[in-house]
């Protein structure tokens, strides 16, 4: 049913899975039911957006589309936050789910209750990477530049590749060394992330403007 698009009759079925286990809602039964949820409004905030580019619709009717489209991505994002606080009370265990929550509670700039989650999870090893950068952006977002700084270069000095977890963090790191005029130790970072991949985000054209100035 999920991929023929029949998101209503999809969910149906995985609620009488539910129903055959007593109400019991095995983690993987969860993620998909998730995951059918995330499709289900990103088709109709699509058919949304479709919508309000027909140019022989009214202004009434665009900006009441416009409203609708925003009205829907609040709702996903709302159910995903709740889903994950959910699955964090169900699952304490799990440091994946306490990452994703704390990415929506990041998002919706909720710092202070990212935290925590991030740091439980830094003491997991597999996961220790990933949450030590998620900290040191809350950390960025706080004005606390020097702590950021300093959980930023913690995460890069265990990635030994430059891999995407490590872009993002040379990146973000030289935005906060940019952020507290430590401009060469941003130019330095810009740099090594420009030897393995140029196309990074706009890093090829803050190298290029950095030489052209020379």
């Amino acid at each position: 049913y999920s991929q023929t698009t029949n998101y209503d009759a999809s969910l149906e079925q995985y609620g009488k899975v539910i129903e055959l286990s007593d109400g019991v809602i095995e983690a993987s039964i969860d993620d998909a039911m998730m995951a059918v949820q995330v499709k289900k409004y990103d088709a109709t905030i699509k058919q949304w957006d479709e919508y309000i580019k027909n140019p022989d619709i009214s202004v009434d009717e665009r900006e009441n589309g416009r409203a609708q489209s925003v009205a829907l991505q609040q709702e996903k994002d709302d159910m995903l936050l709740e889903r994950y606080q959910d699955r964090v009370k169900r699952y304490p265990q799990s440091m994946e789910d306490r990452i994703a929550l704390a990415t929506r509670l990041y998002e919706r700039d909720e710092f202070d209750e990212a935290i925590p989650h991030l740091q439980q999870a830094q003491r997991n090893p597999r996961n220790k990477q990933k949450a030590t950068v998620l900290i040191a952006k809350c950390f960025t977002a706080k004005g606390m530049h020097d702590m950021a700084v300093e959980q930023y270069n913690a995460a890069i000095a265990e990635l030994p590749s430059m891999n995407d977890t490590k872009k993002d963090a040379m990146y973000c790191l030289a935005k906060t060394y940019e952020a507290i005029g430590r401009q060469d130790e941003a130019l330095e970072a810009f740099k090594a992330i420009y030897a393995t991949d140029l196309n990074y985000l706009d890093v090829g054209t803050i190298i290029q403007e950095f030489y052209d100035q020379q």
